[in-house]
């Protein structure tokens, strides 16, 4: 080491090989010395006088402005606890020791910038610390849990200093090896903690690895915030202990808590985010918080699926985790929207995702959960009173109302949106036609046989997509053209509409009329149907030709011509051969009124099939 002095500044590399060789004989010096000669001095000597070794290596190396130096004392100081060892696996010494070699490295890292012995530091100690709490851990009993914890939180926080020390004293930019040695040793350190902390006692606190991933948040939490006020520190690092601070924050949840409770947060902790992005300036933030909603939804879609994926009645009416969860999540969503409506810059939160985007998408989120949370609520509630003909009754006219509530509320919305709120309506009235009419049928026939209740619920649906039909016809003059296709397959389509209503109504009341327990439901009908509809079609035909005329549609008053030829074609060839006497009679008198009627507005007015559209580009100078 002596040569190697004097020969420093002619040959920088050939002194480096010859002050690394004498440390590597002073370590093994000592080594022998302790092994082969008892008396000469105890563990603790040989211990003391390699830690001086390894300190006096870390001088040299800095004096030399030489990296090589440093790694050869970093290698022999993780070398001198073997070299003295007494076979006795004293783990408290052994990470003590390597703790304090860590610092003198961080002292090293501070002064220099050779992030190759921070590297190796960390790869060797992970590899002795994580190989002792794989094994020899695990053996020992009662398992040393908190000395394991202690000195992993020890090895982080050196490690996280020395990841960020020089460039933060310098004001350098960090590089991508810095920023994955920084995360590799927040992921290894958490880790490893949750590894000794699954053998902690659960008292006094339920658990204690969610509380430790809630505390790693706060750990980045407040080093970003300290580091942000801070101008020089560069971004990109502020940027990620933010990150890796909404990492565990969001984490903690489903470590600590269970069930519901893990959407709740989630939802509030997505609001919570996006205001601090917004009140400090901080998009990266705003991210976290659309992917934290998404979390949210997703375990929200879990929750449901256990709490309503079979009826439950148990859970209490409204006041139960499945309807509150639910419900907290829509109004999170509705405190999304609004915060994202209140920022004015058009970037993209996410890729090719506009702050727009994420607007709608939380709108359109909270009007679908807000359905499908109340709808699944009210059908397990509804199943403790009713047939499940009654339930699916109810929750066709919940559907229905949910509509005419988003009718109200969007009447002064967009013409995207109201478009949106039309298709929806026309949607229901579909289900109205098939489900709805299903399920009051079969609900009609239990109440005839067998006293069921329920079937009073069909009539609050009709009421219902009555005022829903309503609602449709006055939209259809703002969303659609006129005159255009699509206006007419409207009118056809709302004509068809209106036709299949009334006789499935027609159908209900006939069959509770003429019901006779001596004979089937469909020979009751059948016989109903015969004399009814012909009746019922032909003051449709009036009523569609009397709406054409007083409103100058042409192709309502064709509809009502197709229609009112439609019956009297069904009413020879099909039911003339099984109706009775008197329907016979009713069905032609009715009828020849229904002609004489027709016939005399015809000759009555002019002008039948011309629009009003044309009459009204013919006035046009």
């Amino acid at each position: 080491m002596f040569i190697a002095h004097r020969l420093r500044l002619k040959l920088r590399a050939f002194s480096s090989v010859l002050v690394a060789g004498g440390i590597s004989v002073l370590y093994f010096t000592i080594a022998i010395a302790y092994r082969s000669y008892d008396d000469m001095f105890t563990q603790t000597q040989a211990f003391a006088i390699m830690v001086v070794i390894t300190a006096l290596a870390v001088v040299f190396s800095i004096a030399y402005d030489r990296r090589e130096l440093a790694v050869i004392a970093l290698i022999g100081g993780f070398a001198a606890p073997f070299m003295v060892s007494d076979g006795e696996g004293n783990f408290k010494v052994l990470f003590s020791y390597l703790l304090i070699l860590n610092v003198g490295m961080l002292v090293l890292a501070l002064l220099k910038r050779w992030n190759i012995v921070h590297l190796v530091a960390y790869g060797l100690t992970l590899l002795l610390f994580g190989a002792w709490a794989i094994d020899p851990y695990t053996d020992l009993v009662p398992r040393p849990w908190k000395w394991g914890f202690l000195f992993a939180t020890g090895f982080h926080l050196v490690f996280f200093a020395m990841a960020v020390g020089y460039n933060l004293r310098y004001n350098l930019k960090f590089r991508p090896l810095e920023f994955a040695l920084l995360i590799g040793n927040t992921a290894t350190y958490y880790a490893v903690g949750m590894h000794f902390l699954t053998d902690a006692p659960s008292y006094p606190m339920q658990k204690w690895t969610g509380l430790f991933t809630a505390a790693l948040g706060l750990f980045h939490i407040v080093f970003a915030f300290v580091f942000y006020r801070r101008k020089q520190v560069p971004r990109n690092l502020v940027l990620l202990l933010i990150g890796l601070a909404l990492t565990f924050c969001t984490l903690a949840v489903p470590v600590q808590l269970e069930g519901y409770t893990i959407t709740i947060f989630w939802a509030a902790e997505a609001v919570l985010l996006l205001w601090f992005s917004q009140r400090a300036a901080q998009p990266m933030v705003a991210r976290g918080s659309v992917l934290v909603a998404v979390l949210a939804v997703i375990s929200l879609v879990m929750d449901l699926d256990a709490f309503y994926s079979i009826l439950r009645p148990e859970l209490r009416p409204i006041i139960n985790p499945g309807w509150i969860t639910g419900m907290v999540v829509v109004v999170c969503m509705v405190g999304l929207h609004l915060l994202f409506r209140r920022e004015k810059d058009e970037r993209d939160v996410l890729p090719a995702i506009s702050i727009r985007s994420c607007a709608n998408g939380a709108l359109v989120l909270a009007v679908t959960l807000g359905y499908l949370v109340n709808l699944l609520e009210l059908r397990n509630q509804s199943a403790r009173f009713l047939s499940v003909d009654g339930v699916r009754m109810i929750t066709m006219a919940f559907t229905l109302a949910y509509v005419l509530g988003l009718d109200l509320f969007t009447r002064r919305a967009g013409k995207q949106v109201r478009v949106v709120v039309f298709g929806l309506s026309i949607l229901a009235l579909i289900g109205y036609v098939t489900t709805f009419y299903e399920a009051s049928g079969d609900s009609l026939k239990e109440m005839l046989t067998a006293s069921a209740r329920g079937f009073g619920i069909h009539y609050i649906g009709l009421v219902l997509g009555v005022a829903v039909v309503v609602r449709v016809a006055q939209q259809a003059r703002l969303v659609l053209p006129r005159p255009s296709g699509l206006w007419n397959a409207y009118l056809w389509s709302m004509c068809l509409f209106l036709v299949v209503m009334a006789s499935q109504e027609l159908d209900h009341a006939m069959l509770w009329a003429n019901y006779s327990a001596e004979e089937a439901h469909y020979l009751t009908l059948n016989n109903a149907r015969r004399a009814g509809y012909p009746i019922l079609w032909g003051i449709g035909s009036f009523l569609f030709m009397w709406y054409g005329m007083r409103t100058k549609l042409k192709t309502v008053r064709v509809i009502a011509l197709v229609l009112f030829g439609i019956t009297p074609l069904k009413l020879f060839l099909v039911d003339l051969r099984g109706i009775s006497e008197g329907g016979k009679v009713a069905a032609f008198i009715c009828l020849g009124i229904l002609l004489l009627v027709v016939s005399f507005m015809y000759n009555k007015l002019k002008g039948l099939f011309v629009d009003e559209d044309k009459n009204s580009e013919a006035v046009k100078p």
